[in-house]
């Protein structure tokens, strides 16, 4: 049976856009063939019970398609109002009473926006039609086929006969399959609300995953080609670890809720990111370990490549040893050579600084004299003047008296 559901979910995910990355286990077999039995029924629908990430809407998919149903269901996103709501649910109605295709009707109680919804579902199993739904447009096609019916079953053709017919064909092609989350009040409070819920349902109980279960689904996870996990030697130990681990925390929410009163839900989507956690913190760690193996190869590598240069340096040192000691036996003696020198330059340096100071020296005296004689210079250069112009005056007169002689 394994198998061959297997060659189902391959099937479908061939065919889907949106596919189903399932593991299968015996349990969730077992489950998907109670779905499709109760989907074969006449009138039947089913209510799913079970905490979040038990696989409900998953299985009850693939059981849908293995029955060769069309699959629907609604999409809740932002703005989604009632008035969607009822143009989705007559839709889906109008495919099985005037299409008379085979439909599986997927309702989550994650999708509850308003509990009318819920008063809907329950008319729907109750009596195959929601009052006020249908448009005056759409009385033309549901009394067509309606007309059909009456004509096949040969009664009355009345309005009445022709719209029971449709509700007989939506009753007997659309097949309801509720999922639901049996914790907590409201659940309790929506059945006592609706009892057609349980009254017009097959009750599909979803369990805790059973040991074989979670070793499957880890081994599942454990060998994805996608995963990557390279445990080798270390994956039987790793598969049996998360089955430890899990059930290991059912007990303990068990112990839990007998001495503090309180629960502690442990799902099937926890084991799911149990591994999910498990496959990011090896790929952190191998990624981090794998920097530091590459740090220390670059280290080791930088240390062997100066080892190698620190060798030849030394041999380069060993042959150039003569001419190194050849070259200090010469820088010594030219160091004798500058000392000497030196003291000579030292002796000669006192001496200029002696006739440095003479010479200012004298410098400072000459400097005295020429600043006497400008000073001279200057006061008798008036008196010059005064003598030369008498002189040529004297001249010019001597000439004029030569003249008039």
């Amino acid at each position: 049976m394994m198998k061959k559901i297997d060659e189902y979910l391959e099937d479908y995910n061939a065919q889907s856009k949106s596919q189903m990355k399932l593991i299968l286990f015996l349990d969730a077999c077992d489950h998907v063939a109670r779905i499709a039995r109760i989907l074969r029924q006449p009138l039947g629908n089913a209510l799913l019970l079970g905490v979040g990430g038990s696989g409900r809407q998953s299985l009850a998919r693939l059981a849908t398609f293995i029955s060769n149903y069309k699959s629907f269901n609604i999409e809740v996103v932002k703005g989604y109002s009632m008035k969607d709501w009822r143009e989705n649910l007559k839709t889906v109605l109008m495919i099985g009473g005037v299409n008379a295709k085979p439909t599986t009707f997927l309702f989550v109680d994650t999708q509850i926006i308003n509990e009318n919804m819920l008063e809907d579902i329950n008319t729907v199993l109750n009596s195959g039609d929601v009052p006020g739904l249908y448009k005056p447009e759409d009385e033309e096609p549901i009394m067509a086929c309606g007309r059909v019916e009456c004509n096949r079953k040969q009664i009355a053709v009345t309005k009445m006969n022709m719209f029971q017919c449709y509700l007989n064909r939506v009753k007997a092609n659309i097949h309801m399959v509720i999922a639901m989350s049996p914790l907590g009040e409201v659940f309790r409070s929506r059945l006592r609300m609706f009892p057609s819920l349980v009254n017009c349902s097959t009750i599909d109980w979803f369990t805790n995953w059973p040991a074989e279960a979670l070793i499957n689904v880890a081994r599942g996870s454990v060998t994805d080609p996608d995963a990557d996990m390279r445990l080798e030697d270390d994956e039987e130990s790793c598969i049996e670890m998360f089955k430890i681990i899990h059930q290991s925390v059912e007990d303990k929410s068990e112990e839990f809720k007998e001495s503090m009163r309180r629960i502690n839900y442990v799902t099937p989507t926890s084991y799911l990111e149990l591994l999910s956690m498990y496959k990011k913190i090896l790929k952190t760690q191998r990624t981090k370990v794998e920097k530091g193996i590459n740090r220390l190869s670059r280290g080791l590598m930088v240390l062997k490549t100066a080892a190698i240069e620190v060798d030849k340096l030394q041999t380069k040192l060993e042959a150039d040893a003569p001419v190194l000691a050849k070259t200090q036996i010469e820088v010594e003696s030219t160091k004798k050579i500058i000392a000497e020198k030196t003291i000579k330059a030292e002796a000669v340096k006192s001496v200029v600084v002696v006739e440095e100071e003479e010479a200012s020296k004298q410098a400072a005296e000459v400097k005295e004299i020429k600043d006497g004689a400008d000073h001279e210079l200057s006061s008798a250069l008036p008196e010059l003047e005064i003598a030369v112009k008498k002189v040529e005056a004297i001249e010019v007169n001597a000439f004029y008296s030569l003249k008039t002689i």
